[in-house]
């Protein structure tokens, strides 16, 4: 489980991104959802603020990316 402010996320996977072995930006994925936070060396950051359910807010249909697991 992975926690963003009082979301909670199951089955979360981190990705770092290494330049000459340092880790430069870092990518964090949710099962079912995708990328849910990403951040950079030097303090930028973006990540999920809320999770709206399916057809909450007009036809908001999932992206079928074919080599990720859906």
């Amino acid at each position: 489980k992975y926690a963003i402010n009082d979301i909670v996320f199951n089955n979360v996977v981190c990705i770092q991104w290494l330049v000459n072995g340092n880790v430069d930006e870092t990518y964090y994925f949710a099962e079912g959802l995708g990328l849910i936070r990403w951040q950079k060396y030097d303090g930028k950051e973006s990540w999920a603020s809320e999770l709206i359910k399916r057809g909450a807010q007009g036809d908001n249909e999932r992206e079928v990316i074919p080599c990720l697991k859906v």
